[in-house]
């Protein structure tokens, strides 16, 4: 009895070194790993909204141009988007370098393998920092499509 006691006891210790272990790639397929990405919606609470203290415009025109960013890059090293539609998570540091981006096609999308637009999502953040810092790591939750319509309003 002693001995399973000391099992389970050296499991519960041992359950936050595990999961440290199962980290989440940089990109990921919304819907898979589900206990790792609960634990990584738990590490980012903030939002973008909140990290443009709360400041709805400034928020949408950072989105907006991260995605006008993500289409100049796709154009530039010939990587179609468009027809591309997709649910998509970003987690961002506190400095603004995207540090995971989860997606899932929506079924109304161009077709497209999704291991081509993991790698064009890992190269693009790679690349990519958003003009935003904070004091908190934050995250934005957002269906995206491409090409984006909506032009950002220049200040």
């Amino acid at each position: 009895m002693r001995i399973i006691a000391t099992l389970l006891l050296m499991a519960t210790l041992a359950a936050p070194i595990f999961a440290q272990e199962t980290a989440l790639p940089k990109v990921f397929i919304l819907g898979e790993e589900e206990q790792v990405y609960e634990a990584l919606t738990r590490d980012y609470q903030e939002t973008l909204l909140s990290a443009c203290d709360g400041n709805m415009e400034t928020a949408v025109d950072k989105w907006l141009g991260m995605m006008q960013e993500m289409e100049n890059y796709a154009k530039k090293i010939r990587f179609e988007l468009k027809g591309v539609k997709l649910w998509m998570h970003v987690f961002w540091d506190a400095d603004g370098s995207v540090k995971h981006i989860g997606f899932r096609l929506r079924p109304d999308s161009r077709n497209i393998r999704t291991e081509d637009l993991a790698a064009f999502l890992v190269s693009f953040m790679n690349r990519y920092k958003m003009p935003l810092s904070f004091d908190k790591k934050y995250a934005h939750y957002v269906g995206a499509t491409f090409p984006t319509f909506v032009e950002r309003l220049e200040k």
